[in-house]
């Protein structure tokens, strides 16, 4: 409720805006969304991993300029996002772009008939969260089709909550719809050579979307996705089974009941899909925060037997051997981890600050550039940067990474701390003495800012 309140204020604001500079009745405005939300229909309370009407199906609202003449209706034939940019042109006078798949609904705004089309949907996050097959699926005639190793078909005229696969009972159906459906990926497939392999999720990115329940352990990009070729792993539509057992196992990690998740996934959710990465890496991280630095280890080298093009998991790892005081191992792994996927973020910057902590700041320091080369904003690398350059005597390189580090951050509490430390060094107690007042000012306790200040 708090996030529709927090749209519709957001859009009224937007509309009013509109209105008050004259640019309402010639605007056009869409509203749609990314996706639905499954609300426990066929095992799923959430998103992207199952392709049923709870999460495909979405509004769509249009405002047409006042010129168009476009009077208000509801037109309930099924249409796609990939009709937006078509009818955008058209509202606006303008060619399309060539190799557009969808088509205009201004003909069916202005009261028009028209065939429905076919729509295409599918979903790679079983694959790349959970290590199941991926969904591709077809809508069309009223009849709904998802290629998946254990097919489905539904009638959704009569069957609109897709309940009574007919996969068996209409197999020349099916049939049609496979060829469809495979005919239309090969048809929008890039030429070869073009497009490139999906990217890799470095650490970072899959640590918060895995917070917000959107991937689980898996992540190769791997092979393109091809309906013709199947998997032959498991089929989502029969693994959603375990998905509300997942997310209350997350749920329960979330508010520190670790105990309680571990015993989902040990007596629940692995016996059930004992090679699954997500199941794996999910039982390693409460291990590791239970203080069962044994037990997580082997989760985390089971899973990697599993996926073991995913950096992730050598990062886990790495993380694990520092928890271990096992700096070497902590940094053949780190190492591992950034062959595997030279732009993750986090494997690069745990692999420079491996070099700080063995005492190697030559090697650190170059490491740390490269982070850069990543990312020129990554906070904590500006901030061992600019440390090491400041041991190493570079005191100018070393206040310029400090500084931007502040750009970047401008709260940080230790990017303070360290340029009063190197205000310190320089000679200028009194900038020193200012840094520290600013890190107190951000981070209480802060004994060493103190002990900085008092010094200074």
């Amino acid at each position: 409720d708090g996030e529709i309140a927090f749209m519709d204020a957001q859009i009224g604001r937007l509309f009013e805006a509109l209105e008050e500079q004259g640019l309402w009745r010639d605007t056009t405005v869409i509203l749609t969304g990314d996706h639905g939300e499954g609300l426990g229909q066929h095992g799923e309370t959430t998103h992207g991993v199952l392709v049923y009407d709870s999460t495909l199906r979405v509004p769509q609202i249009i405002k047409a300029p006042a010129a168009s003449g476009i009077a208000p209706r509801v037109v309930g034939d099924p249409v796609s996002h990939v009709d937006i940019v078509p009818t955008v042109c058209e509202l606006l006078g303008v060619v399309p772009p060539p190799g557009l798949h969808g088509s205009s609904l201004v003909g069916r705004m202005r009261g028009g008939a028209a065939a429905e089309p076919a729509s295409y949907f599918e979903t790679n996050l079983p694959r790349l969260g959970f290590g199941w097959a991926p969904l591709f699926g077809i809508r069309s005639g009223g009849w709904k089709y998802i290629h998946a190793p254990r097919k489905e078909l539904y009638n959704l005229r009569d069957d609109p909550d897709e309940i009574y696969n007919l996969a068996e009972a209409e197999p020349d159906r099916r049939q049609a719809l496979e060829e469809e459906l495979c005919s239309l990926v090969e048809a929008s497939a890039p030429p070869s050579g073009e497009g490139g392999a999906p990217a890799v999720l470095d650490t970072e990115a899959r640590r918060q979307l895995a917070a917000l329940g959107y991937v689980g352990g898996g992540g190769t990009a791997g092979d393109d996705l091809n309906p013709r070729q199947p998997t032959g792993r498991t089929s989502p539509n029969d693994g959603g089974v375990y998905l509300a057992d997942y997310y209350v196992a997350n749920s329960l990690a979330s508010h520190g009941r670790l105990r309680e998740a571990a015993r989902i996934f040990e007596s629940t959710l692995l016996p059930l899909d004992p090679d699954n990465p997500s199941f794996l890496t999910g039982l390693a991280n409460l291990e590791r925060r239970l203080g069962r630095p044994e037990q997580a280890f082997d989760l985390y080298r089971r899973a990697q037997a599993v996926d073991p093009g995913d950096p992730s998991i050598l990062v886990r790892l790495g993380q694990l051997e520092v928890d271990r005081d096992r700096l070497a191992d902590a940094e053949t792994l780190f190492r591992g981890a950034r062959e595997l996927a030279p732009d993750d973020v986090s494997a690069a910057y745990l692999w420079a600050r491996t070099a700080a902590q063995l005492g190697r700041p030559r090697d650190a320091i170059e490491r740390y550039r490269e982070v850069l080369d990543i990312d020129p904003s990554h906070r904590s690398t500006l901030i061992n940067l600019g440390v090491e350059l400041a041991k190493a005597g570079q005191l100018e390189e070393a206040r310029s990474h400090l500084e931007e580090a502040l750009e970047v951050s401008p709260f940080s509490a230790r990017a303070y701390y360290n340029l009063g430390l190197l205000e310190l060094q320089d000679g200028d107690p009194e900038s020193g003495a200012a840094a520290f007042e600013r890190a107190l000012r951000y981070r209480r306790p802060y004994p060493e800012a103190r002990l900085g200040l008092a010094m200074a």
